[in-house]
């Protein structure tokens, strides 16, 4: 299941053993950069992050991926943060969050 920025604030259910890609658009040559803030350790497993920049032009954005497999039932809340790491919790200019509920196979 890949979910993306249209979904910020929404549920979704999936089952034991499923795989979920949170797609996020970003552009790390402006310094702002999307870090998780809570991965749901308990239930969901990280398996990679990624960046793929969809031009070629310098300066240009991309999409932050990050893929993480449901390994036990339960609820988790995902959050991701928009921002400077180097500057804290005050360069925050956006939040992602996603409920997930995972369900015995």
């Amino acid at each position: 299941m890949i979910v993306t920025e249209s979904q910020n604030g929404k549920s979704i259910k999936i089952p034991v053993g499923e795989v979920v890609e949170i797609h996020l658009s970003d552009n790390p040559t402006t310094g702002y950069r999307w870090s998780p803030a809570d991965l749901g350790d308990a239930i969901l497993s990280l398996q990679d992050s990624t960046y793929h920049q969809t031009n070629a032009a310098v300066g240009s954005g991309g999409k932050a991926s990050w893929t993480l497999r449901a390994k036990a039932a339960g609820h988790a809340q995902l959050k991701f943060k928009h921002w400077r790491p180097w500057e804290g919790d005050p360069s925050i200019i956006d939040r992602f969050s996603l409920a997930v509920e995972v369900t015995s196979a």
